[in-house]
């Protein structure tokens, strides 16, 4: 049975990059965390968390074949 969650975020790519920057950075280092987001009503409002943890593989998928160019001042 596949526990696979797909998480669809439609905000800005450069928002999407940076936060992934700041997941692995925290994963690299070991800690676990919870992170949440809410639904708008277009997509039936609520909201949904996940555990974050070292040990779960993860995955990023983007659209395009472009990274953004990110502000080193706005990851850190």
């Amino acid at each position: 049975m596949s526990t696979e969650i797909p998480l669809s975020l439609s905000s800005s790519m450069i928002g999407v990059s940076q936060l992934k920057i700041v997941i692995l950075a925290k994963v690299r280092r070991g800690e676990s965390f919870f992170f949440s987001w809410e639904y708008t009503a277009a997509a039936g409002s609520g909201h949904s968390s996940i555990w974050i943890h070292p040990t779960i593989p993860l995955q990023f998928n983007f659209q395009g074949s472009k990274e953004p160019l990110l502000n080193r001042a706005r990851v850190e």
